[in-house]
């Protein structure tokens, strides 16, 4: 599980970077008219993060909802062990519990993190002129 976990993180992580380098583009003259109102690099950077944490936070709430929807759903399979060998029941039960939860949120905000950390220093070093052009 943690090998599956792992790379949809990293998957999500890179949508969310995506997304967070589109709206950084749409915003580089904002972004160049703060800086020259006077706006610490760090600043922006701090804002560019918070609204990365929160798309992570928004998303990980809302896969942690639809999770709980699922809770209880029981799913069944019969895994044969080949050639007319007897099979094997298997019942997967979907169980969501704070255990879980937490966790979740926790991977989602790291995530949000990590995934709006790239585009917010490639904004933040580009030159306020450069930016306003």
């Amino acid at each position: 599980m943690i090998f599956v976990v792992f790379w949809l993180a990293v998957g999500g992580a890179c949508g969310l970077m995506n997304t967070m380098f589109a709206a950084i583009s749409r915003r580089k003259r904002d972004i160049g008219v703060l800086r020259l109102l006077g706006f610490a690099r760090w600043q922006i950077l701090a804002s560019l993060l918070i609204e990365s944490l929160v798309m992570g936070l928004v998303g990980g709430v809302l896969g942690c909802g639809l999770g709980a929807m699922c809770n209880g759903v029981k799913a069944s399979s019969i895994v044969s062990s080949g050639q007319g060998g007897p099979g094997k029941f298997v019942v997967l039960i979907m169980t969501v519990s704070g255990d879980t939860v937490l966790p979740g949120i926790l991977l989602s905000a790291a995530m949000g993190l990590l995934g709006g950390l790239l585009p917010a220093i490639v904004a933040v070093c580009r030159r306020p002129l450069e930016a306003l052009r």
